[in-house]
């Protein structure tokens, strides 16, 4: 019912916000057939005597549960990936839950702007009596329904008001301290940021920058946040599936070619293994992620890019040794 895409997006959300994935598996005469995500806050792990957990139960709405259990002989049907949680040994913590503070702090700067403009971004002042008289409860009510209603707000910002009664208006001026909202809003972005391994240029957070541009911010953020999540699923899942499938050679692999923003890391990678001089053809092209070539093992010059054993071989050994490198390369 689901693309690969959303189906992995919807994974990392319940990781990022719960700390934990919960994937199930539909087999089919013991073949895993289909797999489904279910949500964090109403699964349940279940522990055994001994600690160990192999059934979980899950909250299906209107007093429905429904208990996931693993059948003999065959691997669990849940896969439960999970964040580290030192107060709990069976669920993960949420990163939110570290950003907790820094979450309500953003919520409040954003609800304090807003009552700010609605009054005219400043509380405008303070109606006081004359000396000695003392406003009635009708009168009083009267005059706070006045100003609430006609007074305040954006749409009767710098509206004029009409006294009456020998009522003064003082002027009451916030202090530019008071209303700096904008500067706590943007330090908790950046600590809740900070939490999630995003760095903070991505986030539209102004400060000290860290990162020569936008294009190593984007690669640092695939390398301290995206990949580190990939890798555990990949990890997970992959032992999962050797499981279902009684296969060891088995593995899933995170395509980090595909990935546009980590292009400038395999560049410099790249380039790196190209002008190593003390590796072979077929050293390299194991840590470029190729398979070996046959005649891959000699040593090249960096000057001539021959053989080291050139001098004292034959021609017919030389020719064999150029055809290697050609192979490689593809280029005399």
């Amino acid at each position: 019912m689901t693309g690969g895409s959303l189906f992995m997006e919807t994974a990392t959300a319940h990781r990022l916000l719960s700390g934990n994935t919960y994937f199930e598996v539909v087999n089919i005469g013991g073949r895993v057939k289909e797999l489904y995500l279910k949500r964090p806050d109403k699964m349940s792990p279940i522990p055994q005597a001994d600690g160990m957990v192999n059934a979980w139960e899950y909250d299906q709405g209107n007093g429905r549960r429904h208990v996931f259990s693993a059948e003999k002989g065959r691997p669990a049907p849940i896969l439960h990936v999970r964040t580290f949680n030192p107060l709990d040994d069976y669920v993960g913590m949420s990163s939110m839950q570290a950003a907790a503070m820094a979450a309500d702090s953003h919520n409040e700067a954003t609800k304090w702007n807003k009552a700010v403009l609605e009054n005219g971004a400043s509380p405008s002042g303070a109606l006081v009596t004359p000396t000695g008289v003392t406003l009635t409860d009708q009168e009083f009510s009267r005059l706070k329904s006045v100003l609430s209603e006609e007074m305040s707000g954006s749409r009767n910002a710098r509206k004029p008001m009409l006294l009456e009664g020998g009522l003064q208006w003082v002027q009451m001026m916030l202090s530019q301290m008071d209303i700096d909202w904008l500067k706590g809003k943007e330090n908790a972005a950046r600590e809740i940021a900070l939490v999630f391994n995003v760095p903070e240029q991505l986030v539209g957070v102004p400060g000290q920058q860290t990162y020569n541009n936008y294009r190593e911010a984007r690669l640092a953020l695939y390398e301290d946040a995206v990949l580190p999540i990939l890798y555990g699923f990949a990890e997970s899942l992959t032992a999962w599936f050797q499981e279902w499938y009684n296969d060891l050679t088995l593995q899933l692999l995170v395509d980090e070619d595909s990935i546009p923003a980590l292009e400038l890391r395999q560049a410099q990678k790249w380039e790196r293994v190209e002008k190593n001089t003390v590796l072979t053809i077929n050293e390299k092209r194991e840590m470029l992620g190729y398979e070996r070539v046959d005649g891959g093992d000699e040593l090249f010059v960096t000057a001539t890019q021959l053989p080291l054993s050139m001098a004292g071989i034959s021609i017919d050994q030389a020719g064999a040794v150029q055809k290697a490198y050609e192979l490689a390369y593809g280029k005399k």
